[in-house]
């Protein structure tokens, strides 16, 4: 597999080829690369990572607020992901992904059957699933992460 190296102030990190072309374009030029940089440092430091796998420019409040969400892979194989504020680079959220449903540390402190999940969620947000992940918080808490789409193609 193919790698970029992207170059973020003083920091540099190597993207897996496969999402380097989506992880590039969905930084526009008003992002912060220096503040990209501080990021990415503070995830090396809490979990040192052998592979940056996905890089997302997004608001994740109604407020417009945006984020840089991350997600790395470290040295044993286990993946991770942080959201981390584009304005001062704080890293605000860090989650361990896990597998599948039943992988055990998600099973441990799930409170929802996967079905109420995603019917709560088309509940509050008509549309089309996309995507399901499965999380394990900073806390211990399992969560899913579900991605919908709307009719107007909105996620």
């Amino acid at each position: 597999m193919a790698e970029t190296t992207l170059f973020c102030g003083r920091f540099a990190a190597r993207l897996s080829g496969a999402l380097t072309v989506g992880a590039l374009a969905a930084i526009p030029a008003a992002a912060d690369t220096e503040v990209l940089g501080d990021c990415l440092e503070q995830v090396q430091e809490i979990t040192p990572t052998s592979d940056f796998l996905k890089l997302e420019y997004l608001s994740v409040s109604d407020d417009g607020n945006k984020s840089f969400e991350i997600e790395a892979r470290d040295a044993r194989g286990k993946e991770w992901e942080f959201m981390c504020e584009a304005d001062d680079g704080n890293v605000y959220e860090i989650e361990q992904e896990a597998t599948s449903v039943n992988a055990p540390l998600f099973k441990k402190n799930v409170k929802l059957s996967e079905q109420q999940a995603r019917q709560t969620v088309t509940d509050l947000y008509p549309g089309t699933i996309k995507e399901v992940a499965y999380e394990i918080e900073s806390t211990g808490a399992s969560t899913y992460e579900i991605d919908v789409v709307d009719a107007q193609n909105t996620q």
